[in-house]
């Protein structure tokens, strides 16, 4: 398939999960967060939830295992906490 077939038949509307991981940021100061959803929503997509887990293998790993379950999330997209 070439680029322009693929670019053809790619939906037109994708679902983003946005994950951004820190120790020190709240989602209300999450600044990269924000721009990701602004970004994602202005480019025609949607936005299955915007979340904050604190730098832990284990929280991530929870975190994105429980997105990658969930149906109508088509990409999940994790993030630093430095604006």
């Amino acid at each position: 398939m070439g680029h322009e077939e693929h670019k053809r038949s790619a939906p037109r509307n994708l679902c983003f999960a946005l994950v951004t991981v820190s120790d020190t940021r709240r989602l209300e100061s999450d600044e990269s967060g924000r721009m990701l959803e602004e970004l994602s929503l202005g480019a025609g997509h949607s936005v299955y939830g915007r979340f904050l887990v604190r730098d832990d293998r284990d929280e991530i790993r929870s975190r994105v295992s429980d997105l990658l379950s969930a149906d109508e999330v088509d990409i999940i997209v994790l993030t630093g906490g430095t604006g």
